[in-house]
């Protein structure tokens, strides 16, 4: 699997995750709580797919305070 995730601020870059391995990175929410981090992955020769990794608005008081995680699959 292909992956390449981003912020407003930071290019985490493309990075080749292979089956059953993971990814990790780590950052700060923002002063204003406006931190959003999206990611697109490819598997072989589909297309990519879209998807936010990370939303402040939706994530700091509920989801993953602390930590998030994803699993992606077909």
């Amino acid at each position: 699997m292909n992956i390449h995730c981003q912020s407003n601020d930071d290019d985490l870059g493309y990075q080749n995750v292979e089956d059953g391995r993971e990814t990790t990175w780590s950052f700060s929410v923002n002063f204003w709580g406006t931190t959003l981090f999206y990611c697109d992955v490819q598997w072989g020769d589909a297309g990519w797919k879209h998807f936010v990794a990370y939303d402040a608005d939706r994530d700091y008081d509920h989801r993953c305070r602390s930590e998030c995680r994803w699993m992606i699959s077909e």
